[in-house]
């Protein structure tokens, strides 16, 4: 409604996230959208607050998991609030690498989502914030020798796996490989593992690739750079 439609806009998405498969694409596309609306409306600057990009993105989203990282790289801890996104971003370690073994079929996050469980055990709940916290200091301190259970997870794999075949396999299998950790990735169904870049992260995706082989389901596999600078504007 800000704008004079009469004047007319044209736009080429390309878009290299697959669709339902855990990896961010709703974020992303949200975000971008949203990004173009507020670089012409003049309102690139606060992010956080009610009316601008990260806010909106985080409300459309339903939450700013995968909206806060995509705007500022890195990894991000964040919570959204009446008012505000509030967001804390890490650089992620220039050492690690990510292997991203996606498998060749979609979940809608909608399905992902009726399987989990309306209450969890008070021992689950507390063992998920030890192994998140876990998780940074691991990252931010550059100790990896607990990142692999920084990244175990018990308040929505256990439930998820029955909706992604060899999805513990598919785990079992990076981390025989020489992963430092492997999780679900988003609500799946791509498997994530986390390397270091001196490591044979191809052997890493292709044991991976042949896990979920195993279970009958075809993938492949990406290796993956950490991004810690967000979101990218150019204007031509």
């Amino acid at each position: 409604k800000q704008y004079n439609k009469n004047k007319g806009f044209s736009f080429r998405f390309v878009n290299r996230i697959p669709l339902r498969h855990g990896l961010g694409s709703s974020a992303a596309a949200r975000l971008s959208g949203l990004a173009v609306a507020h670089k012409v409306g003049g309102r690139l600057k606060d992010m956080r607050r009610p009316g601008t990009l990260v806010y909106d993105a985080s409300r459309l989203e339903g939450h700013p998991d995968g909206v806060a990282p995509a705007f500022f790289g890195g990894l991000c801890a964040s919570r959204m609030e009446k008012s505000a996104v509030w967001v804390k971003k890490w650089n992620m370690p220039a050492d690690l690498k990510a292997v991203a073994c996606v498998p060749d079929f979609d979940l809608e996050t909608v399905k992902a989502r009726r399987v989990l469980p309306r209450k969890v055990p008070l021992q689950d709940a507390v063992a998920n914030l030890a192994n998140s916290a876990t998780l940074i200091a691991s990252l931010t301190g550059k100790d990896y020798s607990q990142l692999g259970k920084g990244m175990q997870d018990r308040l929505h794999q256990p439930y998820r796996k029955a909706l992604i075949p060899g999805m513990e396999r598919v785990m079992d299998a990076a981390l025989n490989s020489g992963a430092l950790g492997a999780c679900l990735s988003g609500a799946g169904p791509t498997m994530l593992a986390i390397g270091r870049k001196n490591s044979d992260l191809d052997g890493i995706g292709a044991a991976m690739s042949a896990a979920f082989k195993r279970a009958g389901v075809k993938s492949r596999f990406w290796l993956l750079n950490f991004d810690n600078r967000g979101l990218q504007m150019e204007t031509t």
